[in-house]
């Protein structure tokens, strides 16, 4: 889209300078390693089993009014 009420101007060339590239590689002392365990997930999974052990189940009535017959 063309503004008529600018005035055109100049834009200088892009240098590309002698620094810029594609990088080297990382050593492999650098490189990120992938952990055997985890201190906090496993807390977090023991945690969580021990709540799932203490759920106490809904007691459903359903059960209850099946045996008997007469309106309350």
């Amino acid at each position: 889209m063309l503004f008529r009420s600018h005035a055109p101007f100049k834009v200088k060339q892009l240098v590309i300078g002698e620094r810029t590239g594609k990088r080297p590689r990382l050593p492999e002392h650098f490189k990120q390693e992938v952990p055997e365990s985890s201190r906090l997930l496993t807390a977090a999974g023991k945690k969580h089993q021990q709540k799932r052990e203490e759920i106490i189940p809904a007691v459903s009535y359903r059960v209850v009014r099946k045996g008997d017959d007469t309106d309350v």
